[in-house]
């Protein structure tokens, strides 16, 4: 009869009906005490647990440990110590979990990072967090560390917590600085970290987020440092991180940021020889030095730098027109008559035709010799224009012979 109870809880407990499998075992495992006894018993607290009876549960699972320890019966201690986390984590004791691992001797990290595991599985993410998080605590070296981190990840991936994603890629990119990463762990993070930095940049950029500039610039400032932190995994590549992390900027109108990440990745891509990246690099330089509000102290460390390189790069560009003209005027703006006659002649070489703006260039230099009472410079000029090394209007040629 007993037996007969016993087998019909074990079908009623497959079949997932556990109110009516739990009085059964009850009834057979007080008679019942052969070699099985802690596998039924096992199954008993399963079904306790289901209807959220969690104390019962704990209670039979620590019963089956216990029994384990006896030749008597078949050992569970393994599952038990990997369930009985879960239980308590369950009934909100994790602490009440590590006590009995640490009273009994098992890896109390170990198990921990099991039951988050199976709290993910039943996307019970929240709590599978505190578990890790309770996991970190006891972690005996930095390779368990290393993994809860790497756990870590892939929950807070699932969830959207970024603030926590970036402080755990952070202290894995610490571990591969160190070389303790395996390939596999790096490969993870690295995953992780370009997945995280791509979807916060395309959020950045979106229009959802145009009119709330706070989350725009919150979700723009952590896709920059996903990228920094992609910089430091892909020697050789991180320029490309800094481009990545110039077009975040630029896009959520942070100008002053995004002028730096382009100068570094147009430095970058042009040792690295990617005519591509340099192009957009450059391009994308004078268009955040031209945006509202960027620093003028931004504007004066790259403005006239990113000219020189632009009519380097693109000699033959009809945009030098006005490049060489501004450029100029940087020049006369700080008093470097003498680079702003370098750039005149580049200007009058280039623009043969436009003999009004080369002769208006000439024009502020003269007026500068003027002013401070430089006759050598001016002699010099007249014999230039005579000799016709600077070709200009008879008018114009008259009026500096005059002076």
């Amino acid at each position: 009869n007993y037996k007969s109870k016993l087998a019909l809880a074990e079908i009623f407990y497959n079949k997932k009906m556990y109110k009516r499998a739990i009085p059964l075992y009850e009834q057979s495992l007080k008679r019942i005490n052969d070699q099985w006894l802690t596998k039924d018993t096992y199954n008993l607290a399963w079904c306790y647990f289901r209807i959220n009876r969690h104390s019962k549960a704990i209670a039979k699972l620590r019963k089956v440990y216990s029994l384990s320890k006896s030749n008597k019966y078949i050992d569970m201690k393994i599952h038990v110590e990997r369930d009985l986390a879960y239980f308590y984590t369950s009934a909100g004791k994790t602490s009440q979990a590590v006590k009995f691992y640490k009273k009994v001797g098992a890896d109390i990290s170990k198990n921990l990072i099991k039951v988050s595991k199976f709290l993910i599985t039943q996307a019970k993410f929240s709590a599978a967090e505190k578990t890790l998080q309770q996991a970190l605590r006891y972690g005996k070296n930095e390779a368990e560390k290393i993994s809860i981190h790497i756990e870590l990840l892939s929950l807070y991936e699932k969830f959207g917590n970024v603030k926590n994603h970036l402080r755990s890629t952070k202290l894995l990119l610490k571990y591969h600085i160190d070389k303790k990463l395996s390939k596999d762990e790096y490969d993870s993070l690295k995953f992780h970290t370009q997945s995280k930095a791509a979807l916060l940049q395309k959020q950045a950029a979106s229009k959802t987020y145009s009119r709330m500039k706070k989350v725009r610039d919150r979700k723009a400032r952590y896709a920059v440092q996903y990228f920094d932190i992609l910089a430091k995994l892909n020697p050789g590549k991180e320029y490309m991180s800094h481009f990545h992390s110039a077009e975040t900027n630029y896009n959520a109108r942070r100008f002053t940021s995004a002028a730096k990440d382009y100068d570094l990745a147009y430095n970058g891509a042009k040792i690295a020889g990617n005519a591509k990246i340099t192009k957009l690099s450059l391009d994308g330089l004078l268009a955040s030095l031209g945006g509202n509000g960027v620093h003028k102290k931004t504007i004066n460390k790259y403005l006239m730098n990113a000219f020189v390189a632009f009519v380097k790069d693109r000699p033959t560009a009809k945009e030098n027109n006005k490049i060489l003209q501004r450029l100029y005027s940087l020049h006369m703006d700080k008093k470097n008559i003498g680079k702003a006659e370098g750039v005149m002649y580049q200007f009058k070489t280039k623009f043969p035709n436009n003999h009004s703006t080369a002769e208006a260039m000439l024009a502020k230099i003269m007026d500068h010799y003027k002013n401070t009472n430089n006759e050598k410079e001016i002699i010099g000029w007249v014999k230039r224009i005579n000799s016709g090394e600077f070709k200009v209007s008879r008018k114009y040629a008259k009026k500096i012979k005059l002076l």
